[in-house]
This record gives C-alpha cells, structure tokens and sequence, in this order.
C-alpha cells in the first residue's frame, strides 16, 4: 500500500509540474488576399510566397516559405503559417507573365512585395496574431532590368560555344524563388546575356555532347541552330550564385572539366 500511495503522489506532483508550464502554441494560420495590376485588375496565374523575416545588421534578408497560387479573380490564401514575421511576395507563375514588357523595356510585372513596392527593405513586415490575416492585397508592379551577363570558358581560358547557361532561383537566398528558369545557348565567344528583375539567382552551367547518348535516362535538346545536343551525366557542368541590385551583373564562368582544344 505504501508503494501504491508513493506511486499516486509522483503522478500528482507530475501534473501539477506540467500544469504550471506556459502553454506552447503551434497552432498554424494562414494569410489572404487579393493580387491586382495597377490598374486593379486581378491577375491570376500569380505566385504568391509568405517569406520568413530574418535582419542581418538591420538589413532583411528571407528565409524559405510558403506558397499559394492566386484563382482567376485573383484572390490567394497561404495557409501552414506559423506565429514568425513574414514579408509577402507575388510574382508571375509562367514564363510568358514573367518575361512580358512594356514599350520603355520594363517588365509588366515584377516581383512586387506587400503593399506594392520593388523592394525587399520597404516590404511591409507581417505578423499573424490570429488564425487569418485577410486583406493582405498585392498591387503588383512593372519593374526595370538589369543585365546579367558574361563568358563560359574551358579550363584553358578559351570560350565555350553552345553551352547552356540556365539563371534560375538561389539555393543558398531561398526568398528569390519561384520566378520561371530562363535558358540560353552561349554564342561563337562563349558569350551569353540576361535581363531580369533585382535579386537573387543561381546560374546553372553545362556543356552539352554532339554524340548521341546510351537510349535510357539522358534529355535530348536542341541548340539554336537545330542542332540535337545531349546533356549526359558527365557533361561538363558548374553553378554559380549572382546578387543583382543596384548594377548590371558581368561574370566569367569557367567549366573545370570541359576543353575546347582538340
């Protein structure tokens, strides 16, 4: 009996151990809202990502979000949002929205942050103290280019034509992110040129193969001279991380493995 009643008296004194700890909560919420163009019109086909607010030295910087989709009347909602503070960004989903200009050579949409600027560091700063935060609209902006540009050289310093250069979304700035691949075939030198919107980019680079590879798991492409080009497991291949802010962006990339000499 004196071993039961021990046994009672360490479960009440568990309990009330854990009854007198603060409550954790983790509970998720979500953010909504509306997507429109300048004009008001909604747009749908839009990105929208809820990036984690991390300030390096009073300066914003994102951690990885979480991404919505905006419907036809371009409304959205980011659900799985826990109790942080967010910036809200939304961009074009397709590769036509995010490549469209408008006569002066500015893109029709940028990637606009909430309320409605360019600009990572006038971002309005959420924080979601209840189970949805409505009303969070988007009025998206066109926004200007810079270019990003530069060689493709082989481990002897020679440029490297046909090499496909690929400028995607950052790896190690998770924020830039869901912003369409564009690709481009280096010309005669080497060379290769982009124009895109402020931030963060990885550029993928691989020299692909005239030989035509083993029939299983290779893709087949074609260069702009409609030439069929193989990208092969061993193609030579390098990757680099790009910030472009407040300059256009020259770089000279060389592949370690590729050589152009006979």
């Amino acid at each position: 009996m004196r071993i039961a009643a021990a046994f009672v008296l360490v479960l009440v004194l568990l309990a009330g151990t854990a009854a007198a700890q603060p409550a954790v909560s983790t509970r998720l919420a979500s953010i909504a809202g509306h997507v429109r163009d300048e004009n008001g019109q909604p747009l749908s086909s839009f990105s929208v990502n809820a990036l984690p607010v991390v300030l390096r030295n009073e300066h914003v910087v994102t951690k990885r979000g979480t991404v919505a989709r905006t419907s036809g009347d371009g409304t959205y909602i980011v659900t799985n949002v826990g109790p942080v503070e967010y910036v809200v960004v939304a961009r074009p989903l397709t590769r036509v929205g995010a490549e469209a200009r408008l006569d002066d050579g500015r893109l029709v949409h940028g990637p606009t942050f909430y309320p409605g600027t360019l600009d990572l560091q006038q971002a309005a700063r959420l924080t979601v103290v209840n189970d949805e935060l409505t009303a969070i609209d988007i009025v998206v902006r066109p926004a200007p280019t810079l270019a990003v540009s530069g060689t493709v050289l082989d481990r002897d310093g020679i440029g490297v034509a046909g090499a496909i250069v690929t400028l995607g979304w950052s790896v190690t700035h998770p924020g830039a992110g869901t912003r369409p691949a564009q690709h481009r075939f280096t010309d005669a030198g080497g060379r290769f040129r982009f124009d895109v919107p402020a931030d963060v980019y990885r550029v993928d680079v691989v020299l692909p193969s005239q030989a035509p590879p083993a029939p299983e798991g290779d893709v087949v492409t074609i260069d702009p001279n409609g030439a069929r080009v193989y990208v092969l497991p061993d193609s030579p291949h390098t990757t680099v991380e790009l910030e472009v802010q407040f300059a256009p962006v020259s770089v000279a990339i060389t592949l370690p493995l590729a050589t152009t000499r006979p």
